[in-house]
């Protein structure tokens, strides 16, 4: 899972991957948030909650520029 994230945030810094990087992102911190809230407490669950909000972020700034490119 560690090789995942490492891989993800490498990819978010190339432009051309950084939507799939973003969304692999997303997915993986969906897990974590859902493992914090089952099986420990919800406040562990916060810092996962947030960085998939952040990918959410990347997501649309890079498509909002893809976009503009593309016109």
């Amino acid at each position: 899972m560690g090789l995942c994230e490492l891989a993800g945030a490498a990819g978010l810094w190339l432009r051309a991957t950084s939507r799939y990087a973003s969304v692999g992102l997303f997915i993986i911190m969906l897990g974590a948030t859902y493992f914090h809230v089952i099986y420990e407490t919800f406040p562990k669950a916060i810092p996962a909650m947030i960085l998939a909000g952040l990918t959410v972020i990347i997501y649309v700034a890079r498509r909002t520029q893809s976009n503009g490119n593309a016109q």
